[in-house]
């Protein structure tokens, strides 16, 4: 060791190498290891810990080459794990601070990185050096030297040129607005086909060559929920008298020779209401919390618009558990129809997703695919089926809490924007509210639970499908039609509404076979009450006994 050594009174040593370098701090068996400050005749300066003559452990180093300042971890003179690099001007002020994981002296892992000089900030789930492997979150600041891209966001796919992020790939563009462009992107242009939506609701399509817009492609409207509904009985009425002259077969209401739906419940509530619940068969313990909570709604409306409060700050998101086929579905059709038909949301989208919408097959993809059904949903109503599959309690590398989070953040930061319902079993549903984020219980305050149907409404909703489809049940169908359903329970085979319909349809096939039949040992003429009367046989048939 070609230095000069100068012992101190606190136990440290003070070195003058003969190359210029400076070193004060601990040493050990004549090697420089423990915490110091050493100086380096190039300019550079590292102050932490050493082991063997060399920078290793947690400490700072600074170099002149490019102004620059690391804070974090080191292993024998590399970086390595997690640390923060800023870069400095010339006059001293801070231009960009870097926080990420490291290997080997390089980015290896997350990555997020601060421009102070124009307040942008870029957000890399997986970096190799500076360059992203997967998708990036480039968040455009105030000062942006691009004035058309301040306050906007970009999240998707880019390449590393010039020490800066390229747009090249498939993202999305988000306005601070919430106009969202999502497509794919060459060279920071638009290139190809867009899907654009706008926070009221509405959605095109726009086919972009680079910044030009060449052609407007289509014009995406808002799908009513109420277009979407189940078909009121007044709406069939009016279809089967426009039908009927074409000759088909139609029971009257007092014809004791086939099944009429006996009980819809709907009489008891307002006029205001029985436009949702109308054709709706059973859910009596749904529908009162319903009009407890469109009465809630109400008021919340008036407030807003009498008093000029801000209705914006009301977050409306519900939790709605059940088992297959009791309608889960459909009230969260008509919890969106109330909420925009008091004024509360301002389109009357309806997005249905599940598992496969949200979360990415690999890191990065998954905040960026929620983020597309987000802003999809923006303004009308998010519906998530089967939301407890977005955590897998023994899975710990699952993207799917990944999803979550970004959820529970966009609905926070973007309250009253959007209505959110999650939708599954109710245990999973527990089971997911308690463990899979702290913020999902106090968030969803809403939570509405649907029986399963009884004997009695399975029947209705089993006339009703038919007369859907012009088909008539003969009554004395009825006893065995309970029975089965009974023999489904018991089996553990039952879907509530899906099972009805699966019944149906067996039915509809065992009764064009039995005509076939029919046809083929008689060869006698079909008449419209023959193809649209549903027997007894045909359940039996249906069923395999």
């Amino acid at each position: 060791m070609n230095a000069k050594i100068k012992y101190l009174n606190d136990g440290r040593v003070d070195l003058t190498f003969d190359n210029g370098d400076h070193y004060t701090g601990d040493l050990k068996d004549n090697k420089i290891t423990g915490n110091g400050l050493m100086e380096y005749a190039d300019g550079r300066t590292y102050e932490g810990h050493f082991t063997d003559d060399c920078w290793d452990g947690y400490g700072n180093a600074y170099f002149p080459s490019n102004n620059s300042r690391y804070t974090g971890y080191w292993k024998m003179n590399k970086r390595e794990g997690r640390g923060t690099t800023t870069f400095y001007n010339k006059d001293g002020s801070v231009f960009s601070v870097h926080e990420a994981d490291y290997h080997n002296d390089i980015i290896d892992g997350q990555l997020k990185s601060r421009f102070t000089s124009d307040g942008t900030t870029v957000e890399i789930t997986e970096a190799k050096d500076y360059a992203a492997v997967g998708p990036v979150l480039i968040k455009y600041g105030p000062g942006y030297f691009d004035e058309s891209l301040r306050g906007w966001t970009y999240s998707g796919f880019t390449t590393y040129e010039n020490n800066w992020y390229v747009r090249n790939g498939s993202g999305y563009l988000r306005s601070p607005e919430g106009v969202m462009y999502s497509g794919n992107f060459k060279n920071n242009m638009k290139d190809g086909k867009f899907h654009v939506s706008y926070p009221d609701g509405r959605r095109e399509v726009i086919v972009y060559n680079g910044i030009r817009e060449v052609k407007l492609d289509k014009s995406e409207k808002s799908v009513s929920r109420k277009e979407t509904n189940t078909k009121t009985d007044k709406k069939i009425a009016e279809e089967k008298k426009a039908v009927n002259t074409k000759g088909l077969f139609s029971p009257s209401a007092d014809d004791n020779d086939y099944l009429h739906v006996k009980y819809r419940g709907n009489d008891d509530y307002s006029g205001d209401l029985k436009p949702y619940f109308d054709g709706i068969i059973g859910m009596e313990s749904v529908k009162d919390q319903l009009e407890r909570m469109y009465k809630r709604f109400r008021i919340d409306a008036i407030r807003a618009k009498q008093l000029g409060l801000d209705s914006g700050k009301q977050g409306y998101y519900f939790i709605i558990s059940g088992n297959p086929g009791t309608g889960k579905t459909t009230v969260a059709r008509i919890i969106g129809d109330m909420l925009h038909d008091l004024g509360l949301l301002s389109g009357d989208t309806f997005v249905e997703v599940d598992r496969g919408k949200m979360v990415g097959q690999y890191i990065g993809q998954t905040a960026i695919k929620t983020e597309e059904v987000i802003q999809s949903a923006r303004g009308g109503t998010l519906f998530i089926d089967e939301a407890y599959s977005l955590y897998r309690k023994d899975d710990d590398k699952d993207f799917g809490t990944e999803a979550i989070d970004t959820l529970l953040k966009d609905m926070e930061d973007h309250r009253g924007e959007y209505c959110c319902i999650l939708a599954g079993y109710e245990d999973r549903m527990d089971d997911m509210i308690k463990n899979a984020n702290p913020g999902l219980s106090s968030r969803f305050d809403h939570k509405i639970k649907i029986d399963d149907y009884s004997s009695d409404e399975l029947l209705d909703i089993l006339v009703t499908m038919a007369e859907k489809k012009y088909f008539y049940i003969r009554s004395d169908a009825e006893d065995l039609i309970r029975d089965l359903f009974r023999k489904l329970i018991e089996k553990g085979n039952f879907a509530n509404a899906r099972s009805a319909r699966k019944m149906l349809d067996e039915a509809i096939e065992s009764q064009a076979i039995r005509l076939s039949d029919m046809l083929e040992s008689k060869g006698s003429e079909l008449k419209p009450k023959d193809l649209q009367t549903l027997m007894r046989s045909d359940f039996i048939e249906a069923d395999g006994l």
